[in-house]
């Protein structure tokens, strides 16, 4: 097996030895090993992560194959997370990996544990899908974050019909909450009144504000457009589309490691919501998003010179 410091050899010149040791002590906190998360995950051990805990309750099934590098005849019927630790083992046997296997998230989860976790942790990728947990979550990170000095940043990513999207919420004292950044209705909203309708009508302004990312419907049935984000549609998604989204997630959470261990690596950004990285697959073109403004902005290729302007 590779020694960590062969891991990390290819690397060594773009990133100083400060800042190879720097990934290799960050605690990260994934949030859901699924597509996107254990395309993250893969991408971090690779990098010199060695440090992880897992949250996912869901297991290995067929479906899986089309975008998880660890879907195999004998990882069949395990718990992501165990499938995960093993991925991540075989690859460096240092890494120091926890599970949890049976944590879910939703509104009645135990927000004492959740705070003590994060306390313990330096990052977070978060990939999971429901609205009840991202609002638990997210209300706990950014309470906890803002006793911290440089919060804790969190990773999140959506795989949109040929899109890839990722940004950082930071978490910080002087940074809005993820329900502000969005603008849902639920940030005014204290967490015991939210039940099940509030939980659904925040899901459903939310998809609408995604579904308002520049000609991301162009050549779609309107049908299809309508089932998405009215929620009438099961989870779809492109095998290419969601193992790209993973390897973004996995820069982001190294450029914020970085900054977080104050050796930041210039020119790597760091995608502060409300503002959001955007690749468009079909069109091959990358900009950033603000959904609170509604504005677009993005570098010349070659003069990197920021041009801005409000989105169509």
């Amino acid at each position: 097996m590779p020694a960590w410091s062969e891991i990390v050899d290819r690397q060594t010149g773009l990133l100083s030895p400060a800042q190879n040791r720097a990934l290799r002590d960050t605690r990260v906190l994934m949030l859901g090993v699924g597509g996107m998360g254990m395309n993250a995950a893969a991408n971090l051990v690779r990098m010199g992560f060695q440090r992880f805990t897992l949250i996912d309750c869901d297991i290995v099934d067929g479906t899986t194959a089309n975008r998880t590098p660890f879907a195999f005849e004998d990882t069949l019927g395990l718990q992501k997370v165990e499938a995960t630790r093993r991925y991540l083992l075989a690859v460096n046997p240092a890494c120091s990996v926890t599970i949890h296997p049976d944590m879910r998230f939703g509104l009645e989860s135990d927000p004492i544990f959740m705070e003590r976790l994060l306390a313990e942790h330096d990052l977070v990728s978060w990939a999971m899908d429901g609205m009840a947990g991202r609002l638990y979550f997210t209300r706990i990170a950014h309470r906890v974050g803002s006793l911290r000095a440089g919060g804790i940043p969190a990773v999140e990513s959506w795989a949109l019909p040929y899109h890839h999207c990722v940004q950082t919420v930071p978490n910080r004292a002087d940074t809005p909450s993820w329900e502000a950044c969005f603008g849902l209705p639920s940030a005014a909203l204290p967490m015991e009144v939210i039940d099940a309708g509030v939980v659904r009508d925040t899901q459903l302004a939310f998809f609408w504000t995604l579904a308002c990312t520049p000609r991301l419907w162009e050549d779609f049935d309107p049908e299809l457009v309508e089932r998405w984000v009215g929620l009438r549609m099961p989870n779809r998604s492109l095998g290419s589309a969601v193992v790209g989204c993973g390897a973004l997630i996995a820069s982001e959470l190294l450029a914020n490691a970085l900054q977080v261990a104050g050796l930041p690596l210039p020119n790597l950004a760091i995608h502060e919501a409300p503002w959001m990285a955007i690749q468009d697959l079909r069109r091959q073109v990358s900009y950033e998003l603000n959904y609170a403004t509604r504005r677009l902005r993005w570098r010349h290729p070659i003069t990197l010179e920021l041009h801005e302007q409000d989105a169509p």
